[in-house]
């Protein structure tokens, strides 16, 4: 099962990753083919060096196929010179969740050898599927068990969970305690500048007084 990467072109340099999402999210993508049948469907064939993606045109472009690539470099080592199928994706029994909302109910992957054998088959059934079902108001007030510790990445905080009222009370706190701490700091550094300052001029005058006899 090796293909030849003149197949479907050589894709511009720096083309990397295979997260699908991602690459097809920042564009670093090429359209192979814009129809191409594929269990009935008509879909937009898309990918890169590291992966092909069939998207269903009547799914909202649902990639209901997917492969993904490794390579075989040169006796260098520095050049791929061919690619294998090393992972197959196939979705089918596609239903409507509406909102534009398209899931499969089945997932079959299929894993190759470099000489494209099958090395083995997963097959994925979903019974149950819920889509944006709502939570309640009061859904994150009791998120955390009590007094566990909280790392905010995003406010650059860390914080036992119920110790505060709030988080915007939290937050507050925090903000007024690095105000108190900026203007410390700064009263202790210019409190010592103004001392090295003093000793200078003492020194000085020591040096003037001590030229004139």
């Amino acid at each position: 099962m090796l293909l030849d990467l003149n197949e479907f072109g050589i894709p511009p340099d720096g083309l990397s990753g295979i997260d699908l999402y991602t690459s097809l999210k920042n564009d670093q993508v090429v359209v192979f083919e814009k129809n191409r049948t594929v269990n009935d469907v008509e879909c937009v064939v898309v990918g890169n060096w590291n992966f092909t993606a069939c998207l269903a045109k009547k799914y909202d472009y649902l990639p209901i196929r997917r492969y993904y690539f490794s390579f075989v470099s040169d006796d260098s080592g520095a050049r791929p010179i061919e690619r294998y199928v090393d992972k197959k994706y196939e979705l089918t029994d596609i239903n409507d969740y509406g909102n534009g909302i398209w899931l499969p109910s089945n997932v079959l992957e299929t894993r190759y050898d470099s000489e494209g054998n099958v090395r083995r088959i997963t097959k994925i059934d979903y019974s149950y599927i819920k889509v944006n079902s709502g939570i309640a108001d009061d859904f994150f007030d009791n998120f955390f068990p009590e007094n566990v510790h909280v790392a905010d990445t995003v406010s650059d905080l860390v914080y036992k969970w119920g110790e505060r009222a709030s988080i915007n009370g939290l937050l507050q706190e925090t903000a007024k305690s690095k105000r108190s701490f900026f203007f410390q700091y700064l009263s202790l550094t210019v409190g010592f500048a103004l001392i090295i300052l003093f000793f200078i001029l003492k020194y000085m005058a020591y040096l003037k007084e001590k030229k004139a006899a």
